[in-house]
């Protein structure tokens, strides 16, 4: 029984057209020769590239479900054409150091390969989650506990107990010299203590023990200077109109505001001719440095007049100078005196 579209055309014939079956046979073949399935030949394979994001394994499994539909085409023809076909890439550089005429070897070279790229993009994902997980962590410093005082006055004061994990390196004694800076936490140089990230870690754990609440700042009790909150001032700059009526050499004081265990003291004064640094007894009052204790010092200092004044005591304190990303903090040690007028 003829289908609808073969009924359709044999009705269309014309009338005394066909006088036998071989006839008849020759013009069915010649109406319906596009439906007929062609064999496929070595030249099909040319149609076949490894694409510029398609993997080594997906290139090869389109090649050879092809070269299945192909009875003819020798191993030695396969192997050219796969080649030919194939992206530039570590399995191509090593086919053109070492070629393969055999299919068959060739596609048992291809296998570490592709276990290769494989591994290579497990690799890769791994090294991004580790990257996505750092950032993660690194955009959660904001949620760190403050504190009343720098993490490097925290490990003064309680280096000497048992409740802070030192790292091994602390013991082996510092390394060498590389740059300005030292951890204290560490031992070694390289990176600021105030900065060390894994001083700040540990802190947070024995904070989160419910230890170190001496050193938990309150939100009303300082101004805290955190890197990247403040915001950016202009740049000071001096010219030589500012050198006007000025003697030179000259060693005039000047007077800035500085960051002191982490409060903002509005008048610093700088006297190059200075040897020592001072903070006045009533400054140290009003920044509550409780937790911290003050050495005794049994020396004396000559004010300006030649006035005489002895120092309460002496006390080793953080100094920051900058703002945002500038901003460089240093240990100083402050010799605490009552002002000269209260000496009066």
């Amino acid at each position: 029984m003829l289908g609808e579209s073969t009924q359709t055309w044999f009705n269309q014939l014309s009338s005394g057209l066909i006088h036998s079956f071989a006839q008849l046979r020759e013009l069915f073949l010649h109406q319906y020769a596009s439906s007929k399935h062609l064999r496929k030949t070595s030249f099909s394979l040319f149609s076949i590239q490894q694409e510029e994001r398609q993997t080594l394994r997906e290139y090869i499994r389109r090649f050879t479900e092809t070269t299945l539909e192909i009875s003819t085409a020798h191993k030695e023809v396969l192997a050219n054409t796969f080649v030919k076909r194939l992206r530039d890439g570590p399995f191509f550089f090593s086919l053109v150091k070492k070629p393969v005429d055999d299919f068959d070897e060739l596609l048992a070279r291809a296998k570490k390969y592709v276990n290769l790229e494989e591994a290579k993009k497990i690799k890769r994902a791994e090294l991004n989650n580790k990257r996505k997980d750092k950032k993660d962590k690194g955009s959660c410093l904001d949620n760190f506990i403050l504190l009343k005082i720098p993490r490097s006055q925290v490990l003064m004061e309680i280096e000497s107990s048992n409740i802070i994990k030192r790292p091994f390196r602390v013991s082996q004694g510092p390394t060498q010299s590389k740059s300005d800076t030292f951890c204290k936490f560490h031992n070694e140089y390289g990176h600021d203590t105030d900065e060390c990230m894994h001083l700040r870690n540990e802190i947070e754990r024995l904070i989160q023990k419910g230890m170190l609440k001496e050193f938990v700042a309150k939100d009303d009790e300082s101004a805290l200077n955190t890197v990247g909150a403040a915001d950016r001032s202009p740049i000071i700059q001096f010219g030589p109109k500012d050198l006007a009526g000025l003697h030179s050499p000259h060693q005039d004081a000047l007077v800035i505001s500085a960051n002191i265990a982490n409060y903002d003291v509005a008048r610093v004064f700088i006297d190059c001719g200075n040897s020592v640094d001072i903070l006045f007894l009533k400054a140290f009052e009003q920044i509550d440095l409780r937790p911290i204790r003050m050495e005794e010092v049994q020396i004396s200092l000559v004010g300006f007049s030649g006035e005489s004044v002895h120092p309460i005591g002496q006390i080793a304190l953080p100094l920051s100078l900058g703002h945002g990303a500038d901003v460089k903090t240093r240990m100083v040690r402050f010799l605490v005196t009552p002002s000269w007028a209260d000496q009066c």
